[in-house]
Parts: structure tokens; sequence; C-alpha cells
């Protein structure tokens, strides 16, 4: 009976459960991924030898100069002309 159940095929069409308790240590290389160990690397070295130079941190919450007129010319003139009438 054990045999029977063993050699019959599987529902969904793999091998029959025989042969896969025949052959238990044969793994499909597609269906697992073997994590390998990362080695400790310098990133900041060059042939052997460690780079010294200055790290910079990063620009942060850096806004450039805003080039938006607030005064158009004439408003800018207009201005002038008052400041200079009150000096005199």
């Amino acid at each position: 009976m054990l045999l029977r159940w063993l050699r019959r095929k599987e529902y969904d069409g793999t091998e029959t459960a025989l042969r896969m308790l025949q052959k238990p240590y044969t793994i499909d290389c597609d269906d697992i991924q073997i994590e390998k160990p990362k080695r400790v690397v310098d990133v900041r070295a060059s042939k052997g030898r460690v780079l010294r130079y200055l790290r910079l941190p990063k620009a942060v919450d850096f806004m450039s100069p805003d080039t938006t007129e607030y005064f158009s010319q004439t408003q800018r003139n207009n201005l002038f002309a008052q400041l200079k009438a009150n000096k005199d």
C-alpha cells in the first residue's frame, strides 16, 4: 500500500513521491538562492591605500536664491527719486 502511494503521481504533475525520496539531496538551483556572507571592504581605499580626504556633509534643506523681482524698474526709479527728494 505504501509503495502504491509512493509510486503514484502527485496531483500537480510533478515527480512521483518515490523518486523524490530516492534523491533527497538533489536541489534545483533555480529555486534556492544561497546567501553568501558579504566581505568587509573599505570603500574609501584605492589599490590597498586608504584615500585621505575630507567628507563634506550633504547639502540638506538647501534652497537656491530666488531671482524673482519684487519691484519693477519704474518702481525702483520712483523709490530712489523719493529718497533723493527727502535727502534735499
